[in-house]
């Protein structure tokens, strides 16, 4: 069996553990007195409200003009119409630096919202064995460069990656042909020599496949039988945990 040379990963639920709760009063009450604290007057569940409908306006936004489907917005957009559309708008007085507030503002709406983070145990051993044996490591993630930047850094993997490809840098995410194949052609990859490495059928493994291309998924979701042989339709090889990718890898060389 021959060796892949290079190694593309979603990230999360695939190479670390992350728990969220966007959905707790408490959590906007604390987002609602940042913003107070920079003149914008919100309640919690109205600024709720606000946040959801503004994801849903960008988004239809950003789709509308191509008529494409899986576009990702970027959220930075979001936290600065909260402000400049607050319900005391016209009242507003500071002059703020919208740019660097609204990656504070992001910055805190991810710390406060996150309950857990971790890199799952074999993540790291799997990492280093791949660049001791001159493999290609890429990301390829579904989400906010924002969010996850700091992220990869503070569980140690960002130097790890040859290339980092997130979703909002880009305004399209998996499984969107485009962006997998933007990935195969910057890098000159070679198919029969790349895998996709996800926890998603949907968009991780469903990208590959649309590509001709081998992956792996990873059942951090806890699919039962059952639901592996009705998801699992390209009959693709599944592992429990990244642990399970380092033994299929180490059993290729």
């Amino acid at each position: 069996m021959l060796a892949y040379k290079n190694y593309i990963f979603d990230f999360y639920g695939t190479l670390v553990h992350i728990e969220t709760d966007e959905e707790s009063l408490d959590f906007w009450r604390t987002i609602a007195e940042l913003y107070s604290s920079l003149g914008a007057t919100y309640e919690a569940s109205e600024l709720r409200k606000a946040y959801i409908r503004l994801v849903a306006d960008e988004e239809a936004n950003l789709a509308q003009p191509s008529q494409l489907d899986y576009v990702e917005i970027d959220i930075l957009q979001v936290f600065k119409r909260l402000y400049t559309e607050c319900p005391n708008r016209d009242k507003l007085s500071w002059k703020l630096d919208l740019e660097t507030a609204s990656r504070l503002i992001a910055a805190a709406f991810r710390i406060e919202s996150r309950k857990e983070l971790r890199a799952y145990d074999a993540t790291v051993q799997l990492l280093d064995y791949l660049k001791s044996q001159g493999d290609k490591i890429f990301l390829l993630s579904n989400a906010q460069k924002a969010f996850t930047l700091q992220e990869l850094k503070q569980t140690g993997l960002y130097d790890y990656f040859d290339k980092i490809y997130i979703s909002s840098d880009y305004g399209m995410k998996k499984p969107r042909p485009q962006f997998w194949e933007m990935v195969l052609t910057e890098n000159k990859l070679n198919l029969s020599e790349s895998v996709m490495i996800g926890n998603d059928f949907t968009t991780d493994i469903a990208i590959a496949d649309s590509l001709g291309m081998d992956s792996i998924f990873i059942n951090s979701f806890n699919y039962n039988e059952k639901e592996l042989k009705e998801k699992n339709t390209s009959k693709v090889p599944v592992v429990e945990d990244i642990g399970g990718v380092m033994e299929v890898v180490t059993c290729m060389r």
